[in-house]
């Protein structure tokens, strides 16, 4: 995850809420700039796949994954543990994703689980 997003992943790492709602002017204050206008517009910008987004990182790896977007306005993060991680299935649908793809970030989640002391 790129230093730009790294308040963000601190908000969120430092929450037990299951679902966390942010308003894009809340995610603006806590980044301390403005949200890049892909963000505004494409729902890829918001898909939890690390290895294409480096902002992602910012609520994948403070154990969250994007519920869903509502452009300009909000943005759901709920909290998963490993089994909901295991069968989770991608909320935006519009990235064409390759099948060892998606295997991978099935494995990566659970290792980011096992890392953080969970079995």
């Amino acid at each position: 995850m790129g230093d730009k997003y790294l308040p963000l992943y601190q908000y969120l790492a430092n929450r037990n809420d299951a679902t966390v709602m942010l308003d894009f002017e809340k995610i603006e204050s806590i980044i301390g700039c403005k949200l890049p206008n892909s963000a505004y517009q494409y729902p890829a910008w918001w898909a939890n796949q690390k290895k294409h987004h480096s902002q992602t990182g910012a609520w994948m790896d403070a154990g969250y994954f994007v519920q869903s977007v509502s452009f300009g306005k909000t943005v759901t993060f709920v909290k998963e543990d490993a089994s909901r991680q295991l069968t989770t299935k991608k909320v935006i649908e519009t990235i064409t994703q390759h099948p060892m793809d998606k295997i991978a970030l099935k494995v990566s989640a659970l290792k980011n689980y096992s890392n953080r002391g969970n079995s």
